[in-house]
């Protein structure tokens, strides 16, 4: 099924710019048991104190983020969990909703065309998925633009972003407790181009709606299917 859908996109638009790329994903739920949680291996004890003079601390296991980059696409969601289990995520109105089933995660070109699309467990946050979506994107077309949303928000998002030649508008995730806002001059000069794209595309200044697609409920099996893409707080 990938593979026709790939050469799907390939055919209709690989010699096309596609201009903006917005990613999210949404929840997919199942008739399923969820998973058991393998145990964690346990981490050895260190000793208690301070390190002695020229004692050098226990290497510290990178995290997957910052593997991706490094590796195939094919590697990447070879390491990707696909069991069924609980997710949990914040709506439209803030509010968050837990589910037992998977998590699909999707690259969508303006028109509501998905041109990637990945299928994770559930609980798997946004993250995860944003460089295999990016490679998987970029080997079917050509995008300027990644739209995505606080979720999203960390160095090796944006620094892959900018390895593909790509302008990242990924909305500020306040993990200290104040948002992070953009000086007028940056602002300018990042989004006014942006602002312009989505006025031809017929999109609201401020940020891209949010597209429900209901016809794609029915044939994805979803309840609440709805590929949330970002809103742009510009202040």
């Amino acid at each position: 099924m990938n593979k026709i859908h790939r050469a799907m996109i390939v055919k209709n638009y690989g010699d096309k710019i596609a201009g903006h790329v917005s990613r999210d994903s949404t929840a997919i739920e199942a008739r399923e048991k969820p998973a058991k949680k393998e145990p964690k291996a346990a981490r050895p004890k260190g000793k208690r104190g301070r390190r002695k003079k020229g004692e050098q601390a226990p290497p510290v296991e990178p995290k997957r983020l910052e593997l991706q980059p490094d590796r195939s696409l094919e590697a990447n969601l070879a390491d990707l969990p696909q069991a069924c289990n609980v997710g949990t995520k914040k709506n439209s109105k803030g509010y968050k909703e837990s589910w037992i089933g998977y998590k699909l995660h999707a690259d969508v070109v303006d028109g509501e065309i998905p041109v990637s699309l990945i299928l994770t467990s559930a609980s798997l946050h946004d993250s995860q998925v944003a460089i295999p979506l990016a490679q998987m994107t970029a080997s079917r077309v050509t995008n300027l633009y990644d739209l995505m949303d606080a979720a999203y928000d960390a160095e090796a998002i944006h620094r892959y972003a900018l390895d593909l030649g790509h302008v990242a508008l990924i909305d500020s995730n306040p993990r200290s407790g104040e948002k992070v806002h953009f000086s007028g001059y940056k602002q300018f000069i990042t989004y006014f181009p942006v602002f312009f794209w989505f006025r031809l595309c017929r999109v609201r200044k401020h940020g891209i709606c949010r597209r429900k697609a209901a016809g794609s409920n029915k044939e994805a099996g979803s309840n609440d299917m709805q590929i949330e893409c970002v809103t742009l707080n510009l202040h």
